[in-house]
């Protein structure tokens, strides 16, 4: 059995904090390091390809965290071989982990959102009249 890591962030947890259910409806849990924590669930089976239902799941946990803490997100598909082994990652790269979560510490989350039932804008050459501007035919000459 192996166990997926959600995201570290700085411990202890706010009370206000409600944990969503993770991937495969498996119970979230923390592992924590000298003011590290990480967040982890069971995970049967490696996922090599998530399907949907995986990744929006995934992203809910670290959503959760993210709304009362700093957290440093980790890409699908991170696990560990057992809970200690979070603890051993913590404390590896705890001064690592603190430094980025002190720079994260007060930043909003950013991002970009992309509108795809726009035309896309024409080319140059797609403007009416290009052709016979830079290629006359031989009536415009």
């Amino acid at each position: 059995m192996s166990y997926l890591l959600y995201c570290v962030f700085r411990a202890p947890l706010p009370a206000a904090l409600k944990i969503p259910d993770g991937v495969a409806g498996n119970r979230v849990f923390t592992a924590n390091y000298d003011g590290l924590g990480a967040a982890l669930s069971k995970l049967p089976e490696p996922v090599a390809l998530p399907d949907t239902q995986n990744l929006v799941a995934y992203e809910r946990v670290v959503e959760s965290f993210r709304r009362h803490l700093s957290v440093i997100p980790m890409r699908f598909g991170c696990w560990v071989s057992c809970a200690y082994d979070a603890v051993i990652l913590l404390r590896e790269n705890h001064d690592a982990y603190g430094s980025l979560l002190r720079d994260l510490e007060g930043l909003a989350k950013l991002g970009k959102q992309v509108r795809l039932d726009i035309p896309a804008p024409r080319a140059e050459t797609d403007r009416p009249g290009f052709m016979r501007k830079w290629f006359p035919t031989r009536t415009n000459l």
